[in-house]
């Protein structure tokens, strides 16, 4: 891999974590919702949850993209 491909790939990462937290906040705000108007939570609440571990494992692999181009960059 080169140091530009990494670099690429950090940004797209970068841009699919902005994406989740936007997603996991609109699925908050319909929780919030369907609890105050007395609706069953439950698959919103599993929705949410799985955003979560979603973005968990993103930041995982930004992580590694993140360790990868120091070690390109060490190389220079």
């Amino acid at each position: 891999m080169d140091l530009d491909h990494e670099r690429l790939e950090l940004r797209r990462a970068e841009a699919h974590i902005a994406r989740t937290d936007e997603r996991i906040r609109l699925q908050e705000d319909l929780l919030r919702e369907l609890l105050q108007d007395g609706h069953d939570t439950t698959l919103a609440g599993l929705l949410l949850d799985e955003l979560k571990e979603t973005r968990r494992v993103m930041l995982a692999h930004h992580t590694l993209i993140v360790d990868q181009i120091a070690r390109l960059q060490a190389k220079d």
